[in-house]
């Protein structure tokens, strides 16, 4: 969605003083895309060298590539490298960075698998060489000399170990490479033996993390093979903002950030390979030097930029969704299959990439998946302790051709499942501005009235969140200026959600304390009159249960039980605490959903919960487009499409939330009425970023 130029200040209320958000700003970073400085041939399997890159002779596909078998893939070998400052530290901070580091980097070499590398090393860059043609025909060049220091992305140093050998020559007759002179040669390191990937890692407070104080981390990729699979990448975790952040979203940042180092970043879409060809050909077409091309697009900020252009069987756009008219889809097979499984929907053409604009000229298009569409997937632009790694994300990793997914790693994705085509193309007001109806409001999505304390408030003020996991608030604000057009859901344009991201849709969001899986908030003597439970297992629900001997809630609250679910997700059976410390329990089956369930020691009913949500199935379905697919000889994508949809500019200056006075809400810890402020639990502003206080990433 469109963030606007100006950025919202999203703060922590927060009963703990703990980051639990994390929002990537990707867009800023300076990021080496595959060129000749930037690849490096590698052995793959037992290759006793490297095949030559050979330019093929189809005129309908002028590119190049690396004629090879295709090997069998296994679990991508992912090297660590710790900055020596920050492998030397026993500093608690450090020490936990390292572990977090390590938990997302197991996780990935779990999830992604690779065609094997012998020995992963790195090419030397040249800063300066003499070209070809020679007299004897030759289109070698030869170096007359080399970087003095290698680095990735004009950042952090590569370890000379890692790097091949070269020859630089001071000058060379016309008539053949073998004629230069004063030449020397440059020994190669050993490389990095049974290696697929590396990683090098740092934690210092750099300008993009002073610029946030809230900025997690950023990363991004910098070498890649002869394929352009990203082999060498770099992250920066923010030292300040670490140290406030929840473990669980510590490591969600980290496995975000290494998805884009491996890859999940705007600048490589258009160098995606087809895994059904051998060799891999291009998903988009390439010139006779392997670059594919540039076109005129009407970016998601609005201006028209010329780009390097993927195919349309990898990107399509722009497009008007939900009133957006610069919208940009991922238009793979796997992503397309995800999106027509995961919605419910036959007609989904691909899917949404966030739109938030920036100035970067290379970036067009988004890094991250769009927020309304997949909010809590790992890599929307805003990411949270319930954001999970989901079938969309693999398939696209699968997609790029450089990897084979695991898709038993894939987590379950409450947000829109099977909720249809509809979820995706209206807008979360499906009534008037005037008269609003609010989209699946009863199922903890989105709302329209801004919550407001003590007896005014509403039953529909508060609610669960749509996975379950939190007691909720709704998310409405007022803004000091009208919001943009496409984003205007109800009559007072200033009025909408606080995340951007969004698309200024209030929705049910966290309240900081409301974890219902936190027991530190349980209250001191175990004992409330709404018969609050949490724990592990516990989810939040709807309905008037109070304990007896009080007065029956006019309207509907919320409160966090137990839920246990039966071994085949058919039943579960919920438990509250009564007023003597005992529980009280009730099964609900999966056809009961919001039927009302009476408990002894208890006034009123609770609500059965959708068991689809609250009791997910833990292992995925999906199979693999590619599980089928015939491999032929590699051919180029098909012609870059033309761009579609209404090229209208947004505003280029963003709303800045109004002021109000205190709303003395205590220790409650709930958000400033007219504030754009949301609780920690749900949203914490973590800037992942790359180079600006503009947050979203390939993080």
């Amino acid at each position: 969605m469109f963030l606007p130029t100006l950025l919202l200040s999203l703060y922590a209320l927060c009963c703990k003083a703990q980051l639990r958000t994390h929002k990537c700003v990707h867009h800023h970073l300076h990021i080496e895309l595959p060129n000749e400085n930037t690849r490096s041939v590698q052995l793959y399997g037992n290759e006793a060298e490297p095949k030559e890159m050979k330019e093929t002779t189809d005129e309908q596909a002028p590119l190049k590539s690396t004629s090879r078998r295709r090997l069998t893939k296994s679990n991508i070998r992912i090297h660590t490298e710790f900055s020596s400052a920050l492998a030397a530290s026993t500093a608690p901070l450090d020490v936990n960075i390292r572990a977090w580091t390590e938990q997302a980097v197991t996780y990935w070499q779990s999830a992604l698998k690779v065609e094997p590398v012998s020995t992963l090393s790195f090419s030397l860059t040249c800063k300066s060489l003499i070209d070809g043609p020679w007299d004897d025909g030759s289109t070698a060049t030869q170096c007359v000399e080399y970087v003095a220091t290698e680095q990735c992305n004009a950042g952090e140093t590569i370890p000379s170990a890692w790097l091949k050998g070269g020859r630089k020559c001071t000058s060379c007759y016309a008539s053949s490479p073998s004629s230069c002179t004063g030449c020397t040669d440059i020994a190669a390191g050993a490389g990095l033996a049974n290696k697929d990937y590396a990683i090098l890692v740092t934690a210092e407070n750099t300008a993009t993390c002073q610029a946030s104080t809230s900025t997690l981390g950023y990363a991004s990729p910098c070498k890649y093979d002869q394929f352009d699979r990203p082999i060498l990448g770099h992250i920066n975790y923010c030292p300040l903002a670490m140290a406030t952040a929840s473990s669980n979203i510590a490591v969600a940042a980290g496995k975000h950030e290494l998805a884009h180092a491996l890859g999940f970043t705007s600048g490589t879409f258009a160098y995606f390979r087809d895994p059904t060809t051998s060799p891999l050909a291009p998903r988009t077409t390439r010139d006779a030097a392997g670059t594919p091309p540039s076109s005129a697009k009407v970016c998601a900020d609005g201006n028209t930029r010329t780009v390097v252009t993927p195919n349309i069987n990898t990107l399509i756009g722009p497009m008007t969704v939900r009133d957006f008219p610069h919208a940009y889809k991922i238009s793979t097979p796997n992503v397309v299959k995800a999106a027509k499984e995961h919605f419910n929907c036959a007609t989904q053409d691909g899917m949404e990439l966030e739109n938030q604009p920036t100035s970067a000229a290379a970036s067009c298009w988004g890094s991250h998946w769009e927020q309304r569409a997949l909010h809590t997937e790992l890599m929307t632009p805003v990411t949270d302790e319930s954001s999970v790694v989901s079938t969309f994300t693999l398939g696209f990793f699968e997609d790029t051709g450089w990897y084979e997914a695991d898709y038993t790693k894939a987590e379950p994705l409450p947000w829109g499942k099977n909720k249809g085509c509809n979820f995706l193309s209206d807008s979360c007001n499906t009534g008037t501005k005037s008269s609003p109806t609010m989209m699946l409001q009863n199922e903890g999505y989105f709302c329209n009235e801004a919550y407001v304390s003590g007896a005014q408030s509403t039953a529909t003020m508060t609610g669960c969140s749509h996975n379950g996991n939190f007691k909720s608030y709704c998310s409405l604000s007022t803004y000091s200026a009208a919001l943009p057009s496409a984003f205007q859901h109800f009559l007072n344009n200033k009025n909408g959600g606080a995340l951007a991201e969004l698309d200024y849709c209030p929705i049910y969001a966290g309240f900081s304390n409301g974890d219902c899986s936190d027991t530190t908030h349980q209250s001191a003597n175990n004992i409330n009159y709404y018969g609050d439970l949490y724990g592990s297992t516990s989810k939040c629900l709807r309905g008037t249960m109070i304990h007896t001997g009080y007065t029956l809630p006019s309207k509907e609250l919320s409160t966090c039980a137990a839920v246990v679910c039966s071994a085949d997700k058919s039943s579960a059976t919920l438990t509250l605490k009564d007023s003597s410390g005992g529980s009280q329990a009730v099964t609900c089956l999966a056809a009961e959903k919001g039927t009302g369930k009476t408990l002894t020691n208890f006034l009123g009913q609770v609500l059965c919960p959708d068991l689809e949500v609250y009791c997910p199935t833990t292992t995925t379905t999906f199979v693999s487009w590619y599980k089928n697919q015939t491999i032929v000889p590699g051919t180029s994508g098909s012609p870059t499409g033309s761009p579609n949809g209404d090229p209208t500019t947004p505003p280029s200056t963003a709303p800045a939330p109004s002021s109000s006075k205190d709303d003395g809400l205590g220790k409650e810890n709930l958000p400033a009425k007219g504030d754009a402020v949301m609780a920690s639990v749900s949203f914490v502003i973590m800037y992942c970023s790359i180079l600006a206080v503009w947050v979203v990433g390939m993080v």
